[in-house]
């Protein structure tokens, strides 16, 4: 037995309903950046491949405000599949989620993406200062912390969380932002050491670290394949470097880029390239990940009223970002428009940002194929009054 899990957002004003990643425009090859980057991406597409449009098996809502194809499709048939499988109280545990890191709460706290409630699963010692967050497929918390012997932290979640001192301590404000590599080892920027270190994944121990002459006060770190990027947070500046390497290499991508003030978070995009959130004009700007060219603003958030852009990361599974500052959380589609905002009075001093989409077992996967093959059957329609794509 399975039930439908409806979203909570509002079906008004920009689309706040999730994108399905195979409906983006940015895979087509032809379109121009423009087409790629504005809000009428989606419909450029349809008109001009209108065959690819018919009988897409997906409900499809049109914004008139932001001019955006969107589909709830998505999260639908992840926990409708769990339903189907492990009863009302898997899909219940199985809901997508944020998990945020507090530098003045000195806490975690998760978001629901489905419901938007939230909940402290692990408060650290008092001035601990967590910075950077990542999350194992065994859903083990690892937190960089400023304070607390400036070391990275393994939580294991509970009703009474484990938390233990997983790495050596660095001093130098501790390591900053956080990734896994494709061996599922630790990588962590290193702030002020100017190094990434590479930590042992069973025992925390390090593997190596690697740096370039111009590296400095490393604060944010993305990965892709096996290019590691990492920003400074005073000067502005990218570097890449090679895991492919032994030992790495690295180079400087962009140098002291005029249009960060205080760069916090990066992470790869939609389209591959990467987006870094300067903090102090609370913009997240677009790079290309291949020249380190400058190709705009992606989101201004002043304009929106938001103060600051702290930690960020883009899910591909819901072709989301998710950037954090103060006390909420902010989610925005593939063509920067606000989609959603989280608050908790849980959470101050938002810092880093990481998102956990569940696996769904094999008999999961097996469910999932049984409702896309029900959807392939409804018909596609634009209902020209409403200005909203449907299914029937």
């Amino acid at each position: 037995m399975w039930m439908l899990v409806p979203s909570y957002r509002e079906q008004s004003g920009p689309s706040q309903h999730l994108s399905a990643a195979g409906l983006r425009a940015t895979q087509s090859p032809d379109l121009t950046l423009q087409e790629k980057r504005g809000h009428g991406e989606y419909r450029n597409l349809r008109e001009r491949e209108p065959a690819r449009w018919k009988g897409t098996p997906t409900q499809v809502t049109y914004s008139e405000h932001c001019d955006d194809f969107t589909a709830v499709k998505t999260k639908f048939l992840l926990i409708a599949a769990i339903a189907i499988t492990g009863g009302l109280e898997s899909a219940r545990a199985g809901n997508l989620t944020a998990y945020v890191t507090g530098r003045d709460s000195d806490n975690i706290v998760t978001f629901d993406l489905m419901t938007g409630a939230s909940e402290v699963v692990a408060t650290l010692v008092p001035n601990a200062r967590p910075r950077g967050i990542v999350v194992d497929g065994a859903g083990t918390i690892y937190v960089s912390t400023q304070g607390d012997n400036q070391n990275i932290k393994r939580i294991t979640p509970g009703s009474t969380p484990l938390i233990e001192h997983f790495t050596a301590s660095i001093g130098n404000f501790g390591p900053a932002q956080l990734a896994f590599d494709p061996s599922g080892n630790l990588l962590a920027a290193g702030a002020r050491s100017r190094v990434v270190f590479r930590y042992d994944i069973t025992d925390g121990s390090v593997i190596d670290t690697f740096t370039e002459s111009g590296c400095c006060n490393l604060a944010g770190l993305a990965i892709n394949g096996t290019d590691v990027y990492a920003v400074e947070i005073f000067q502005g500046s990218i570097h890449k470097f090679d895991l492919t390497q032994d030992p790495v290499t690295g180079f400087e991508l962009v140098t002291n880029a005029s249009q960060l003030d205080e760069a916090i978070g990066i992470t790869v995009g939609h389209n591959g390239n990467l987006f870094v959130s300067s903090t102090l004009n609370s913009r997240i700007e677009e790079f290309d990940s291949v020249d380190g060219s400058y190709l705009g603003t992606f989101v201004d958030a002043a304009v929106l009223g938001v103060a600051g852009t702290g930690g960020l990361r883009y899910e591909p599974f819901l072709d989301r970002y998710y950037s954090v500052t103060g006390d909420r959380m902010y989610e925005y589609n593939s063509s920067g428009v606000l989609t959603n905002t989280y608050q908790s009075e849980l959470l101050e001093g938002a810092r880093g940002v990481t998102i956990v989409v569940p696996e769904p077992a094999s008999s999961t996967l097996g469910a999932i194929g049984l409702v896309m093959v029900g959807f392939t059957s409804l018909a596609w329609r634009r209902d020209d009054t409403s200005r909203r794509a449907t299914t029937r």
